[in-house]
């Protein structure tokens, strides 16, 4: 197990620790996670996602998926625990990492994140729909 604790996909038992999350007034963003775990699992079976876990809870969480032609992903939604909920870890590094092997391994020739809400991420990358794009992995 790394520093991070657990890397896992959206499960019941993440959505019931992230239902608490809607009792917090600090929130960058207020997903409706069963709503976005139940649409994507329906609409996009090569769909992303991710909790990060640490010290049994989790902190932090993101869904994304394919282009309707698969040549490139795209990272819909990403958020943490709020920050009244205790301290965490940087997520951010973590997520868009992870997120890039998935799309190399898929064949995916460019990444892109839609609408960062945070604008620490904002500031790391240009403009506000950030595209990261890379030649397609040869293996």
């Amino acid at each position: 197990m790394s520093a991070w604790g657990n890397r896992t996909e959206i499960t019941y038992a993440a959505l019931e620790y992230m239902d608490l999350w809607d009792g917090y007034d600090h929130r960058e963003a207020y997903w409706n996670w069963r709503k976005l775990k139940r649409d994507h699992s329906r609409l996009y079976p090569k769909r992303f996602e991710i909790v990060l876990w640490e010290n049994d809870r989790p902190i932090g969480a993101a869904i994304g998926r394919t282009t309707y032609s698969g040549a490139k992903t795209r990272l819909d939604v990403v958020e943490g625990i709020p920050k009244d909920m205790g301290d965490r870890s940087n997520i951010v590094e973590t997520i868009l990492g992870t997120f890039e092997i998935y799309s190399i391994l898929i064949g995916a020739t460019e990444v892109r994140v839609k609408h960062p809400v945070n604008p620490k991420v904002r500031e790391s990358m240009p403009g506000t729909s950030i595209v990261i794009v890379r030649q397609a992995a040869t293996w």
